[in-house]
């Protein structure tokens, strides 16, 4: 049965603050707080990040360049066509045909990341490559916080994610899931009671955000189910309403994603908005 998993955004933008705020060693890297960190947003993933220059650099060492520094902002977007609300100009586009954004303020800056998603290999054996392309904000680019602050409060995401919740039961009841694609059906209610895994998540997480999260990651694994290829095609047979229904489902749950993986950063205490 599947999982469920966060967007590299979210999972970035949750680690963040605990990659900042750990100590310095030696070798200038967090030690186990980077290494933790690493594993829940990459996993078995190649991840590589390219700079503006072009250079590219490893997800390891831009973290471990990290660790110690003054991040103050730091928050996902989720965009779709349509839903660019929390977008920079400069990384609109990228960020819109990748499905989601990073947003980090510093004292030495503030700049999008947009983590692009390529698949590789056959299907015995298949890979993943994740690019964390970087665009640095312009002087005329609205500040992180303003952006991040149009993704929606916590408390807002709650409510919305609540009521999505029963929606979705209503619709995945009138596509008749069970009756037509008993597999589908049985994944969609295995997802429904699953929860996302304490490896993704770092330590310290409000109970409110780990809520939020998991109803949110819940609801859009669902939905995705029902509007993938063969899923589609349940949608196909009962209109293009249904369809539209759905895919609002979706765009509420991934802006209470978005929501819950806010953080404003003040004296090194991570602070959730």
């Amino acid at each position: 049965m599947p999982e469920l998993v966060l967007p590299h955004a979210v999972l970035g933008a949750l680690w963040l603050p605990s990659v900042v705020a750990a100590t310095p060693s030696s070798s200038g890297e967090g030690g186990d707080v980077v290494t933790t960190a690493l594993s829940a947003v990459a996993g078995e993933d190649t991840h590589v990040v390219l700079r503006p220059d072009g250079e590219v650099r490893s997800l390891r060492e831009m973290a471990g360049r990290l660790v110690g520094d003054h991040l103050t902002d730091v928050g996902a977007v989720l965009p779709a066509p349509g839903h660019v609300a929390g977008l920079p100009g400069v990384a609109l586009l990228d960020a819109v045909d990748a499905g989601q954004c990073l947003l980090i303020r510093s004292e030495g800056g503030s700049w999008a990341v947009v983590p692009q998603v390529e698949s590789f290999g056959s299907e015995l054996e298949p890979g993943t490559l994740v690019r964390w392309v970087l665009h640095p904000f312009p002087f005329a680019e609205r500040p992180v916080p303003t952006l991040l602050g149009l993704v929606g409060s916590l408390r807002q995401a709650r409510q919305e994610i609540v009521r999505a919740l029963v929606t979705a039961g209503d619709a995945l009841e009138q596509l008749d899931l069970a009756g037509w694609r008993p597999d589908v059906a049985r994944e969609a209610a295995h997802l429904l009671r699953e929860d996302v895994s304490s490896a993704l998540l770092p330590p310290g997480l409000s109970p409110a955000r780990v809520e939020v999260l998991t109803r949110a990651a819940r609801l859009l694994a669902v939905v995705q189910l029902a509007l993938e290829d063969d899923g589609g095609a349940v949608v196909a047979r009962q209109g293009a309403a249904r369809a539209e229904v759905l895919r609002d489902l979706e765009h509420t749950a991934r802006r209470a994603l978005a929501a819950a993986s806010v953080s404003h950063v003040s004296g090194g205490v991570s602070r959730p908005r």
